[in-house]
């Protein structure tokens, strides 16, 4: 039972991460941001809980109360990469879509190499120096 007291951190770190993802899916996906809501507000009153709960049943007192044992260190870990995962996955998807929205030209058959967009210089301008008098004083 003191391996469960100890996942307080770990539910904490999770509240944080469902009510971030709150505050990004509100405007395009409301019920899964409510539903974010709900279990990150769930997470914190479960932390607190299995908190005080430890400290009542003696797993840990108030002295040390800030040691996190090693089975919070494996759940906070645990939910850390999770958390992590997802946010590589949004990455991800958000850049996959980004990608699909940019216009593509079709390329004319036999033409390897897209045509240079309208206004590039057909010829590079001329060197700074150019116009310029070689033995003059005045620059």
């Amino acid at each position: 039972m003191s391996v469960l007291y100890c996942q307080s951190p770990a539910l904490f770190w999770c509240a944080l991460a469902l009510i971030v993802c709150f505050f990004v899916r509100r405007g395009a996906h409301r019920v899964r941001a409510v539903l974010d809501l709900v279990l990150g507000l769930l997470c914190i009153v479960g932390g607190v809980a299995l908190y005080y709960l430890g400290m009542y049943n003696d797993a840990f007192t108030i002295r040390d109360f800030w040691h996190i044992r090693t089975a919070g260190w494996i759940g906070l870990a645990a939910v850390v990469l999770l958390t992590a995962w997802q946010v590589i996955k949004a990455t991800r998807r958000s850049v996959r879509s980004a990608s699909s929205r940019i216009p593509q030209r079709p390329m004319p058959p036999g033409r390897r190499t897209p045509r240079p967009p309208a206004g590039w210089p057909k010829t590079p301008p001329p060197p700074p120096t150019a116009g310029k008098i070689p033995d003059s004083p005045f620059p």
